[in-house]
C-alpha cells in the first residue's frame, strides 16, 4: 500500500542539483518505487537527479513523496526525518551569492571612454585583467563519422551506450577521488547524472526506434538540458550545461564526438565560447589561459563556479561570444569591468599593462607584509595561522605568510554524504592539508557534528536543542568505530608532516580523559598491526564556559588549547545568537567575556601549556591589541586576513596592548569598550601617515592627464591605500569636471572622497615629461599630487591640506625643493616637513 509523505520545499535556490541528489541517495537501497511531485507537474521517480531538478520545486511549493514497495514505510520514515532534519541546509546560496556580489558594471574606464576602442559588454563574475589570443571553442558535435553512421542494431548500439556511461560514471568518481574542494564535488555530482536512470532510459528508448547510440545521446541530452533552461530559477537553468557536460564525456567513451573535450592552448588565450563545460575547463593547461569570454552560461554554473575558484578573468552573457573575432586576435578580458576588447588598440593595451602592473605590485606588497614573524616592536611574538578546510585554502593561506593551519575543520568530509568517509578517505585529504602546509603545523580538529551540523547516518535522536545536547565529543562514545577512522588517518598522515589533534565541544577534564585515552588506544592499535606513527599533541577546544573553572585539570591532561569564541561567548551569556531577539546580548567585547578569555589563557599560561584562538573575535583586526593584551601564543584567522594582521602586530606594542585589555575588563558595557579602543590610537589599517615614500613614483612615462590619473591610483593601490581603483578613478574624474585642478607652475593635485579609500593618502607622480591638464597658467604638469580620502573623512581634511599644497605652491622655494627631489624618500621628507606631518 502507498506510503505518502508532503513537505514545503525550504531551500531558497528550491530543490537543485545537489539536494536531489541527496535526497536520492537517502531512498536509493529500499526495495520500493519513490516519486515526487509538486503542484501542477506529474510525479517522477526520486532516484532520477535530472527528472527531480526538472520539476523546477520552488522555495515553499509544497511536494508530496510516495513510496510504494516492501520498504515504503522504511523509506518514507528516511525521508521524512531527512527533510526534516538536513534537507534546509543542503543548498548552494554561497555560490549564488558569490556570483550576484560579483556583477561588474560594464563601462570603459575613464581614460579610454575618448578613444577609438572596440569592446562588447557582458557580466563580469571574475575579477582581473587577463590579456591574450582567442581560442574559440565549439559546442556540442559529433564526428563525419558519427552523422553518417547507421545503426547496427538495437542490442550492440544499447551495449555500446551502457559501456560509455559505465566508464563516464567510473572516471568521474576516480577523478573526484583525487580532486578537492569544489572540483570534486563537481565531479561528484557529474557522476549522478552520469548514472541517472532517467537519462539512461531516454536513450535506450531511443535507440530503440533506431537511431544509433550517438545520435540518441545528443537527443537525449538535448531534451533534459532544454527542460532545465525552462525553469523560471536561474540556478536551474545553469544546471543544463551540466547535462551536456556530462553527455559530451559519454558520447567521447563512444568515440563519436567532433572535435575534442581537450582544448589546447598553445600560448597566452582567451577562450571564447557560448557553453563552456565544466570538463572542458577541467582539462585546459590553466597556466596559459588568461580569461574566459562565456554567452549562454549563468553566473552560478559549475564553470563559471571553478573560474572563480581558480581565479580567471570572466565575463559571462556576451551576445554572440564565439563570432566576436577570429581564432588567434589578440584581446583582453575586463573582468572588473565586464568588458571585452575585441581589437583592443594602443591605448587600451597601455592602460591594462599599466593597472596589471599595479595589482601586481600590491599582491607583491602582501607577500613581503606576509614574512617573517608577527612580533610586536617591544619584541612579543604571537603566530598567525589559518583556519581552513581544503589544501588549496592551506597553500593560499601559506604563501601569504601563515604561520601554520591553527584550525582544520574536518567536518566538510563527514557531511551531505550516506556514510562516513573512510580512514583511506580521511587520510587522502588530510595528506593534501599536511603537504600544502609545507612543514608548517596542522591542528586537526576531529569531526565537530551536532547543532547546526547534522549527519543522516549518525542516527542522532532529535532534540529540543541540539546546541545544548549531543554534538562534538559527546557524539563519539556512540559512534567508536567513525572516531576511530579519524584518529588512525590523523595519526599516519603525522609522519608526512607535523600535526596536533584537537577535540571539541569538551567540558569536564574526565572527557579530555577519556579523549587521550582513545588516542593513545588508537595508537596502540597501529602499532600491533605493523603501522609506523609519529608522537601527536593532544588538544582541546575551549569552548563550554566550565572549562574556564578547571584549566589547572586540563593542563595536566592535554597538551595545548584552542578557544572557540563564538560557541563560548554564546554559552557565556546564555544566546541564540542567531535569535534576533537576544543576539544584542552576543558581543565579543562585552567586559565579562574579556575577562573569562583572561582567566583561560592566564591558566594555560600557568601550567606551562600553549594556546591559541580559532574564533570569530580572532580574525576582526580591530580586536588585535585586546588579545595581544591577553598573551595568547596564538590566533588563527581567514585566510585573506593573515598578511594584513601580521602587518598590524609589527605596529603594536605589547605593554600598551595588556594595560589596554586591563582597562577593558574594567569597563561595564561592549560600547565603552570600544569607545575605550577607538581612544588608545589603535587602527585596523596599516601605516596611516597620509604621506609616505611608498606612494612616490618619481619618472613615471604617462602620455596623458588620463594616464596620469591612473598610474596614481595604481602607486595607492600597491601601497594598500584603496580597495577598488575603478571606484577611485570616477570619483576623482568627477571632481575633475567641476574644475581643473592643474594650479599652475607644473602641478596638479586631482583630489576625491570615496568608501573604495581605506586609508587617507598623498600619491605623487612625477612625469618624465610634461602633459596637458587645463591649468590655470595654461602650462604642461610634470608632477600629480593625488589626495585622496575615505567617504567617512566629514571633517574636510582633504580640503585643508588641498589648501594647503595650494599654498606652499604658490612659493617657488617649495616647488623647487619638491621637483628637485629625486628619491621617495626625498619627496616624503619635503612633503613633511613643508605640511608639517610628523
Amino acid at each position: 500500500m502507498p506510503v505518502e509523505f508532503r513537505f514545503t520545499c525550504p531551500l531558497v535556490n528550491g530543490i537543485h542539483a545537489r539536494p536531489a541528489s541527496v535526497l536520492a541517495d537517502v531512498v536509493r537501497g529500499y526495495r520500493a518505487r519513490v516519486t515526487i511531485a509538486r503542484d501542477g507537474a506529474a510525479a517522477v521517480e526520486l532516484v532520477s537527479v535530472l527528472s527531480v531538478v526538472g520539476l523546477d520545486i520552488k522555495v515553499n511549493q509544497e511536494c508530496v513523496i510516495v513510496a510504494d514497495g516492501i520498504d515504503a514505510v522504511s523509506a518514507i520514515a528516511a525521508l521524512t526525518k531527512f527533510v526534516e532534519e538536513k534537507l534546509a541546509s543542503v543548498d548552494d546560496v554561497s555560490d549564488v551569492g558569490h556570483a550576484a556580489g560579483t556583477e561588474g558594471s560594464a563601462n570603459l574606464p575613464m581614460a579610454l571612454r575618448n578613444r577609438d576602442v572596440a569592446f562588447v559588454s557582458g557580466r563580469a563574475v571574475c575579477g582581473g585583467i587577463g590579456m591574450g589570443a582567442a581560442v574559440i571553442v565549439g559546442g556540442l558535435a559529433l564526428s563525419d563519422a558519427a552523422l553518417r553512421a547507421t545503426p547496427v542494431s538495437v542490442e550492440a548500439e544499447v551495449t555500446k551506450v551502457r559501456d560509455a556511461i559505465a566508464k563516464t560514471h567510473a572516471e568521474l568518481h576516480t577523478r573526484a577521488k583525487s580532486a578537492k574542494g569544489i572540483a570534486a564535488d563537481l565531479l561528484r555530482a557529474h557522476a549522478a547524472i552520469a548514472d541517472d536512470p532517467a537519462l539512461r532510459a531516454d536513450i535506450e528508448k531511443r535507440i530503440s526506434r533506431a537511431t544509433t547510440a550517438a545520435r540518441a545521446v545528443v537527443a537525449a541530452g538535448e531534451a533534459f538540458a532544454g527542460e532545465l533552461r525552462k525553469a523560471t530559477s536561474a540556478y536551474i537553468r545553469d544546471r543544463a550545461v551540466d547535462v551536456i557536460d556530462v553527455c559530451e564525456q559519454i558520447l567521447e567513451k563512444i568515440g563519436t564526438l567532433g572535435g575534442t573535450t581537450n582544448v589546447a592552448l598553445e600560448n597566452d588565450s582567451v577562450v571564447f565560447a557560448e557553453t563552456l563545460t565544466a570538463n572542458q575547463l577541467l582539462k585546459m593547461d590553466r597556466s596559459k589561459l588568461r580569461g574566459l569570454v562565456l554567452g549562454g552560461i549563468g553566473a552560478t554554473s559549475h564553470t563559471v563556479i571553478l573560474a572563480r575558484s581558480f581565479r580567471i578573468p570572466t565575463v559571462i552573457d556576451v551576445r554572440n561570444a564565439v563570432g566576436l573575432v577570429a581564432a588567434g586576435t589578440r584581446v583582453i578580458v575586463d573582468g572588473e569591468g565586464g568588458l571585452v576588447l575585441t581589437s583592443p588598440g594602443d591605448a587600451a593595451r597601455r592602460y591594462f599593462e599599466r593597472e596589471i602592473r599595479s595589482r601586481e605590485r600590491a599582491a607583491e606588497r602582501v607577500r613581503v607584509l606576509a614574512q617573517g614573524s608577527a612580533t610586536t616592536i617591544d619584541d612579543a611574538s604571537i603566530e598567525v595561522g589559518v583556519n581552513a578546510s581544503t589544501p588549496d585554502e592551506v597553500r593560499g593561506a601559506t604563501a601569504n605568510g601563515a604561520d601554520g593551519v591553527g584550525l582544520l575543520r574536518t567536518e566538510l568530509l563527514f557531511l551531505d554524504r550516506a556514510t562516513a568517509p573512510s580512514e583511506e578517505e580521511q587520510y587522502s585529504a588530510y595528506t593534501g592539508v599536511v603537504k600544502a602546509a609545507a612543514g608548517r603545523p596542522v591542528i586537526i580538529r576531529t569531526f565537530d557534528i551536532g547543532g547546526d551540523k547534522p549527519a543522516a547516518y549518525l542516527n542522532m535522536p532529535e532534540e529540543e536543542n541540539p546546541f545544548l545536547g549531543v554534538r562534538g565529543l559527546r557524539l563519539y562514545e556512540k559512534h567508536p568505530d567513525v572516531l576511530s577512522a579519524q584518529l588512525r588517518a590523523i595519526l599516519r598522515v603525522a609522519l608526512v608532516g607535523p600535526v596536533k589533534i584537537m577535540a571539541p565541544m569538551v567540558s569536564t577534564p574526565e572527557e579530555a580523559v577519556w579523549f587521550r585515552e582513545r588516542v593513545e588506544a588508537t595508537r596502540r592499535q597501529l602499532a600491533a598491526e605493523g603501522v609506523s606513527t609519529s608522537s601527536v599533541p593532544v588538544g582541546i577546544m575551549v569552548e563550554v564556559p566550565s572549562v574556564a573553572t578547571v584549566m589547572d585539570q586540563l593542563c595536566e591532561v592535554v597538551d595545548f588549547f584552542s578557544i572557540g569564541t563564538n560557541d563560548l561567548c554564546q554559552y557565556w551569556m546564555a544566546v541564540d545568537r542567531g535569535n534576533a531577539g537576544v543576539a544584542g546580548l552576543y558581543n565579543a567585547r562585552r567586559p565579562s567575556f574579556l575577562r573569562v578569555l583572561s582567566q583561560i589563557v592566564r591558566g594555560a599560561k600557568a601550567g606551562g601549556r600553549w594556546i591559541g584562538m580559532c574564533g570569530e573575535m580572532a580574525g576582526k583586526r580591530g580586536n588585535l591589541p585586546l588579545l595581544l593584551g591577553m598573551g595568547l601564543d596564538e590566533i588563527s584567522v581567514a585566510p585573506g586576513e593573515v598578511a594584513a594582521i601580521k602587518a598590524l602586530v609589527r605596529e603594536a606594542r605589547a605593554e600598551e596592548c595588556r594595560a589596554l585589555l586591563e582597562r577593558a575588563c574594567a569597563c561595564r558595557t561592549p560600547g565603552d569598550v570600544d569607545a575605550l579602543v577607538a581612544a588608545s590610537g589603535w587602527r585596523e589599517t596599516q601605516a596611516a601617515a597620509i604621506v609616505d615614500r611608498s606612494l612616490v613614483m618619481v619618472e613615471s612615462d604617462a602620455t596623458s592627464k588620463e594616464e596620469a590619473i591612473q598610474e596614481a591610483i595604481g602607486v595607492l593601490l600597491a601601497a594598500g591605500r584603496i580597495e577598488r581603483p575603478r571606484d577611485v578613478e570616477d570619483a576623482v574624474w568627477a571632481r575633475e569636471a567641476t574644475y581643473s585642478t592643474g594650479l599652475g607652475f607644473g602641478f596638479a593635485i586631482p583630489h576625491c572622497k570615496s568608501d573604495a579609500v581605506t586609508i587617507p593618502s598623498l600619491a605623487v607622480v612625477k612625469l618624465t615629461r610634461g602633459i596637458e591638464w587645463g591649468s590655470l597658467d595654461g602650462g604642461a604638469v610634470s608632477a600629480v599630487l593625488l589626495l585622496v580620502v575615505p567617504s567617512s573623512d566629514a571633517a574636510g581634511s582633504h580640503m585643508k591640506v588641498f589648501a594647503k599644497l595650494a599654498r606652499k605652491l604658490m612659493h617657488e622655494d617649495f616647488r623647487a625643493r619638491l621637483m628637485g627631489a629625486a628619491s621617495p624618500e626625498e619627496v616624503e621628507a619635503c612633503l613633511r616637513i613643508e605640511l608639517e606631518i610628523s
